[in-house]
């Protein structure tokens, strides 16, 4: 077998038809670093990743799905709501001591995964 190269993902793209809500949203509520590009682009540095929200994208509940990792659960349940997000399914947990995920959606209709490795309950 022939082997594999090693690659990683080192930058994703996000629609994001409503360019300034999307920025608040990833911003305020994960501490992405948003700064602009161009009128329809911001490029957005995470912890982990870079990227960009697309203006010129649509959103599709098809699509790729990305998840973002968070020490507060509750807190940022509450934040998603506040800022215009929705929670499509409640936090449910995904194993043995393996943490919680929620299903939710973003202000231009993007779902992502929330998950924390610890408790639900944390302060």
């Amino acid at each position: 077998m022939k082997k594999a190269n090693r690659s990683k993902i080192e930058w994703l793209v996000v629609p994001a038809p409503d360019l300034e809500a999307a920025s608040r949203f990833y911003q305020d509520i994960f501490g992405f670093e948003i700064s602009s590009y161009s009128e329809n682009y911001r490029i957005f540095k995470a912890f982990n990743i870079s990227g960009g929200l697309d203006k010129n994208l649509k959103p599709s509940r098809n699509g790729i799905r990305f998840s973002i990792t968070v020490n507060n659960f509750q807190k940022t349940i509450v934040e998603i709501i506040r800022l215009g997000g929705k929670i499509l399914k409640e936090p449910y947990p995904i194993g043995q001591g393996s943490g919680y995920c929620a299903l939710c959606e973003d202000v231009c209709k993007n779902v992502f995964e929330l998950y924390t490795e610890s408790s639900l309950n944390n302060k």
